[in-house]
């Protein structure tokens, strides 16, 4: 057996309880390695455990660690950083059959995930007001790294709320309309605004690349816009709106 091999058997063997590898290994370390295995899986539930909470309250602690090895089994970490790994969760959810019933349940783990990563994300340079103000309007901004936005059919952020603060279930109209949040850090504390459909416009232009000038004019187009002037001032100040991060004249 080639390194290739055992260490694609040995992959296998800790995340898809194959035992390929058992052949190559003396039988006094495959107890040790069992047990290496055993805390591979526990580490990586309590690990997505930590990042998912409200998902976890929401389904119980045993269908949630049964979902999460049926997970486990089909992504693997790719990196040694483990907070990058939980991404696709939330579109692994979507299609398990389990939880079909709970449609607004993947947009809960989608709003984790955010919260998770806008924690960790690292923070890009403030957006220089003294540009001038013909030149402010023309620039081509970006959102910071902590800053994510998130539509559902749902009020997620109700129930995502109510989950955290009660033990005695949810009480939310699950018909009570769509939301569009904004995820986002602020001063070391994950923050979650629900936006007007302006703000949202506003925020989804500067994210496609469009001048500040042609992001507002996008905005004003929809409902929310007389609030917009005091929503655009929050973003600069706490920097939501930054810096670009990529040459203006290849934008």
């Amino acid at each position: 057996m080639n390194l290739h091999d055992l260490q694609k058997d040995f992959l296998d063997y800790l995340y898809l309880g194959s035992d390929n590898i058992t052949n190559a290994i003396e039988d006094t370390f495959l107890a040790r390695l069992s047990i290496y295995r055993n805390n591979v899986s526990t580490g990586i539930t309590n690990y997505l455990r930590e990042v998912f909470p409200v998902t976890e309250k929401l389904v119980g602690p045993e269908f949630f660690d049964a979902m999460c090895e049926r997970f486990l089994a089909q992504d693997q970490p790719g990196t040694g950083d483990i907070h990058q790994y939980g991404s696709s969760l939330p579109e692994f959810m979507a299609t398990f059959g389990p939880l079909s019933a709970l449609t607004y349940l993947p947009d809960i783990a989608r709003l984790e995930w955010h919260h998770h990563r806008a924690y960790y994300a690292q923070e890009f340079p403030a957006l220089d007001l003294n540009m001038g103000q013909e030149a402010l309007l023309n620039y081509k901004p970006d959102l910071n790294a902590s800053v994510f936005l998130l539509r559902s059919p749902h009020p997620i952020d109700t129930i995502w709320q109510q989950v955290r603060e009660n033990e005695d279930g949810i009480k939310v109209d699950l018909n009570a309309g769509a939301v569009a949040l904004l995820i986002f850090r602020h001063r070391q504390q994950v923050q979650i605004w629900n936006l007007s459909d302006a703000a949202a416009a506003l925020l989804e232009a500067v994210k496609a690349g469009h001048t500040l000038s042609e992001s507002i004019e996008e905005a004003f187009s929809h409902p929310g816009s007389e609030m917009l002037q005091e929503f655009i001032s929050q973003c600069l100040q706490a920097g939501i709106i930054c810096q670009s991060q990529h040459s203006q004249t290849n934008r």
